[in-house]
């Protein structure tokens, strides 16, 4: 009984939480999870239940952040460039955040982020002409560097003091690795996270997206 109320309050705040298309993204993004608060503790996302009510959560937050301004810094690189979010000569955007896989963690994981690599790549060759690919790693930047010797991104990756652990994990909503779709316009079209094993699956689910930021039309699946 505690559990059902607890997930009927969080429900029903969820259902309030609303954007400005005026604000910054980051601006929207205190709006929504402000209103919302962290994610209830008295529900255990052990349970079949709980777990769907955490996704839930997070998939509201980021379909509400539909249509908002997408994350707008100038950032450094790892070549030591420097490069700004927003889009620039009527490109769209894909802003990747990743997190790399350790040596000890399990094969799925292993096998999601080789998967994530190799569809990235293959999105950035088909769209560079149209769309910036930019990468934000998690990681500290030793174990960056050694995962992109072992397996490139053939896009910017950045690595700059002001995107911290803390600013990532606010980005994303906790939920790496994820992408940030931004049309030619600015305006967020979709935030896709996951950790699809298959890197045809990611394109074929990605594309379609891309797609629309390039067209500046809006993707509601």
């Amino acid at each position: 009984m505690r559990f059902r109320l607890l997930l009927l309050i969080f429900l029903c705040t969820l259902c309030s939480c609303s954007t400005q298309r005026e604000n910054t993204f980051e601006e929207n993004l205190a709006i929504c999870t402000n209103k919302l608060g962290h994610f209830p503790k008295g529900i255990d996302t052990t349970s079949i239940e709980g777990a769907n009510a955490k996704l839930h959560f997070q998939e509201q937050i980021r379909e509400f952040m539909k249509g908002s301004i997408g994350p707008n810094f100038k950032v450094q690189t790892y070549t030591g460039d420097s490069i700004i979010t927003a889009p620039m000569q009527n490109k769209a955007v894909v802003l990747f955040f990743w997190l790399a896989t350790l040596d000890d963690a399990p094969a799925v994981f292993k096998k999601s982020d080789l998967a994530s690599f190799a569809a990235m790549n293959a999105l950035c060759r088909k769209y560079n002409q149209s769309v910036n690919f930019i990468g934000f790693p998690f990681n500290d930047s030793s174990t960056v560097r050694r995962h992109l010797q072992a397996h490139p991104l053939n896009f910017p990756q950045v690595y700059d003091d002001k995107i911290t652990s803390d600013k990532h994990i606010e980005l994303t909503q906790n939920g790496t690795p994820c992408v940030i779709f931004v049309n030619t316009q600015g305006r967020v079209v979709k935030i896709s996270s996951g950790n699809p094993t298959s890197a045809s699956l990611i394109i074929e689910t990605y594309s379609p997206i891309i797609q629309a930021c390039i067209d500046n039309k809006p993707y509601s699946k």
